[in-house]
C-alpha cells in the first residue's frame, strides 16, 4: 500500500511537471532582438528631423498628386560616393476618407533592380473607387519658409503634402490634424545601390544566413495619431488590446512590436514578441476624434515602437499644447 502511494506521488508530480515544460520551454535565444537586427538597430538609432528630404516639382497627373522627393543637403556633399537619389511620390484619394501613399525609386534614374511589389492584395472594387483629384491649392504652414500643397480627401477632410520639411498628414478642412507620417522628421528609404570592395552585405544570426545582394533596403518611418487616448492592433501578440509604449520615460526596457510570422507553441505573456500571422493595420481611438486607421501594405519583416509621452524630449520634440497625440515608430 506504502509503495502503490508513493508510485502514484511520483505520478502525479510528473503530470504536474509536464503541465509546466511548455512555459518553461521557451528558447529566447532562438529569436533576434532589435539590437540583433540590423535594420531595427539602425532605426532607433535615428534621431529626430534627420530626415532631410523636401518636396519638389508637386503637380496634379492622372488625377493623384505626385512629387519628387529631393536631399535639402545634398549640396553640403556633393562629393559622396552614394548620393541620395531623388524618390518619387503619389498621392492618390478613395471614397470614404481613405487617403493612399506610395514612395518608390524612380525607375528613370535606372535603379539596379524594381523594388518587390505584393500582387493581388488590393481588389478591384477599392480600386473603383478612386477620386480624380482635378486641382490643389497651396498655403503657407506653421510659418514654413515655403508653401504646402492641398488637395480634397471628402467632406470636411483635406490631405496635405508639407514641402519643406517633408511631412503628409490629413486634417479637418482649415483646421487640426487627424493622422501624420513623418512629422518627428524620422523617414528614411534605403535604396539600391552597387556594392564596393571589401563591404559585406550579410546578416548572420545563430545558422541563418541572409546574403541581400543589393545592399540594404529597409524603410522606416513615424505616424502621428493626433487626440488619440489609445492605439490598438499590429496583431497577432499575447498583450493587451491597447497597445503599450514600448519606448519613452519610465518604459521599461522593451523590445518593439514584432511583425514576423512565427509557427510557436511557447510565448510569454504581456510581451510584443509576435505570434503567428502578421496584419500591419493600426487604429487610433480617442474621445476627441473619433477613429483613424493606417495600414501599411508590406511583406517584409517589422519592428513598431509606440512611443511614449515625452519620448525625445531632450532632442526638441515637445507635444503640441492644443492637441495630445500618440506617435509610432516602425
Amino acid at each position: 500500500m506504502k509503495t502503490q502511494m508513493r508510485n502514484l506521488t511520483l505520478l502525479l508530480l510528473l503530470l504536474v511537471t509536464s503541465h509546466l515544460s511548455p512555459v518553461l520551454s521557451w528558447k529566447k535565444d532562438e529569436f533576434r532582438t532589435c539590437h540583433q537586427t540590423p535594420f531595427c538597430k539602425r532605426a532607433r538609432a535615428r534621431k529626430p528631423s534627420s530626415c532631410s528630404l523636401v518636396a519638389q516639382h508637386v503637380a496634379i497627373s492622372d488625377g493623384e498628386l505626385t512629387a519628387k522627393l529631393v536631399p535639402k543637403r545634398i549640396e553640403e556633399a556633393p562629393d559622396q560616393e552614394d548620393p541620395v537619389k531623388p524618390l518619387v511620390l503619389t498621392l492618390s484619394a478613395y471614397q470614404d476618407g481613405i487617403l493612399r501613399l506610395r514612395i518608390d525609386e524612380d525607375p528613370k534614374l535606372d535603379p539596379p533592380r524594381k523594388r518587390f511589389e505584393i500582387p493581388d492584395v488590393v481588389l478591384p472594387e477599392f480600386v473603383s473607387k478612386k477620386l480624380w483629384l482635378q486641382r490643389l491649392s497651396t498655403e503657407t504652414i506653421d510659418g514654413d519658409s515655403g508653401p504646402s500643397s492641398v488637395v480634397f480627401l471628402s467632406d470636411g477632410y483635406e490631405a496635405v503634402l508639407r514641402h519643406d520639411p517633408f511631412e503628409v498628414y490629413v486634417r479637418e478642412k482649415g483646421g487640426n490634424r487627424i493622422v501624420s507620417v513623418n512629422s518627428n522628421g524620422l523617414f528614411d528609404f534605403e535604396q539600391f545601390r552597387e556594392k564596393r570592395d571589401g563591404e559585406d552585405w550579410e546578416e548572420r544570426f545563430r545558422s541563418h544566413t541572409d546574403k541581400r545582394p543589393y545592399g540594404p533596403q529597409s524603410i522606416s518611418f513615424d505616424v502621428s495619431f493626433y487626440d488619440a487616448d489609445h492605439v490598438y492592433g499590429i496583431p497577432e501578440r499575447a498583450t493587451s488590446l491597447a497597445l503599450k509604449p514600448t519606448r519613452g520615460p519610465g518604459v521599461e526596457e522593451s523590445e518593439p512590436y514584432r511583425l514576423f510570422n512565427l509557427d510557436v507553441f511557447e510565448y510569454i505573456h504581456e510581451s510584443p514578441f509576435g505570434l503567428y500571422g502578421s496584419i500591419p493595420f493600426m487604429i487610433s481611438h480617442g474621445k476627441a476624434r473619433g477613429t483613424s486607421g493606417f495600414f501599411w501594405l508590406n511583406a517584409a519583416e517589422m519592428q513598431i515602437d509606440v512611443l511614449g509621452s515625452g519620448w525625445d524630449a531632450d532632442s526638441g520634440i515637445a507635444l503640441p499644447s492644443s492637441q495630445s497625440r500618440i506617435d509610432t515608430f516602425g
